[in-house]
């Protein structure tokens, strides 16, 4: 059960990273759900996918489903969320194709790909063992 919570969990956040990592993705998916405020789901989607801060440093976070880079990857790309969402304000932010033109955007988004570079190491270590 908590390995299985944990493969969900590890789905969940690079489904996110991933989708705030591409402005594409993120056009993409205002055009198929164009009621939604994508500026914001970058955010509040990463609540949903980690439940907790606390969940960060949880056990069912470590080995075998999550490696110590991964965690503390994920606990980086928190920080700069947190950091840019304060910045901000919880309001409505602008759609996605104004916010995705500002700084904080960028700041996301780069975050976002670093913490994915570091999962994506453990994806090509693993297909060189086979």
């Amino acid at each position: 059960m908590k390995l299985e919570r944990a493969r969900n969990i590890r789905k969940a956040i690079l489904a996110h990273l991933e989708l705030v990592a591409s402005a594409d993705e993120q056009l993409a998916y205002e055009e198929r759900v164009p009621f939604e405020r994508v500026s914001n789901e970058l955010f509040n989607q990463w609540d949903d996918a980690i439940g907790s801060r606390e969940s960060l440093t949880a056990e069912y976070l470590e080995d075998p489903i999550f490696t110590e880079q991964e965690r503390v990857a994920c606990i980086f790309f928190d920080r700069r969320l947190t950091e840019v969402s304060k910045q901000l304000g919880r309001g409505n932010l602008p759609h996605i194709r104004e916010f995705s033109k500002t700084p904080e955007w960028a700041q996301i988004a780069a975050a976002a790909q670093e913490c994915l570079r570091v999962f994506q190491l453990r994806e090509h270590e693993s297909k060189g063992d086979r």
